[in-house]
């Protein structure tokens, strides 16, 4: 918190938020934490399944890629869990949660490359912060349009309801900006996360760090 004070006070946008749980990348077990045994049992699957990915591929430095490769890890192993238990109705649950989820990220994401054009452009910084605010408020307002095409849903309130900056975007971006790229490599293995994980591997060294790049620049 201090931290993040010294950096607004010196302009900069800063955010501080928390973390459900965490990869030691194999170095030791990864934790179950006492707060994740009051979630429900495809929440905890869901974050298992991602952070145990982070075993199977991780590039240093390079959080978009890491990051992108265990949400697509965690979104197909839960549907695969799901779908062997037999749990039909956390199945279709869930999948229209992911689809809310993808609207949501696709909405931060959207403002955050408006954001950046504008942050590239040579307007006069008094007019660039005044267009920074309203992209954010034209965020929240594409956010209401949202609520109504979900019924009604109110489950991103919470995270509207702050004075939102730069900072906020920032995670849509490291988890979800490299998953379309990779959610096309994985329909081009025919689903077989085994050949998926091989794509990936492959593009782990320095020699991959072009071709990371070029898949995390697909289009979404």
């Amino acid at each position: 918190m201090s931290y993040a004070a010294r950096l607004r006070r010196k302009g900069f946008d800063a955010a501080v938020g928390g973390v459900a749980g965490y990869s030691t990348l194999g170095h030791f077990d990864d934790p179950v934490l006492n707060t994740m045994l009051n979630w429900s049992d495809a929440q905890l699957a869901a974050t298992l399944f991602h952070e145990l990915a982070h075993q199977v591929v991780y590039v240093p430095g390079d959080s978009d890629f890491n990051e992108g490769f265990a949400t697509i890890v965690e979104e197909v192993g839960l549907e695969r869990w799901l779908e062997a238990r037999g749990a039909s109705r956390q199945l279709e649950g869930w999948q229209q949660q992911r689809q809310r989820n993808r609207q949501f990220v696709a909405l931060l994401l959207r403002t955050r490359d408006r954001l950046k054009q504008l942050y590239a452009s040579n307007l006069p910084p008094d007019e660039m912060r005044a267009r920074k605010q309203y992209e954010f408020g034209l965020m929240k307002l594409e956010y209401e349009q949202l609520k109504r095409e979900w019924g009604g849903y109110a489950g991103y309130d919470a995270w509207f309801s702050r004075t939102l900056n730069n900072a906020h975007l920032v995670s849509a971006a490291t988890y979800h900006g490299c998953v379309p790229g990779m959610r096309r490599v994985f329909e081009s293995v025919g689903e077989d996360l085994e050949k998926f994980y091989a794509e990936m591997k492959a593009l782990e060294g320095s020699d991959g760090a072009n071709k990371r790049a070029e898949l995390c620049r697909v289009e979404r």
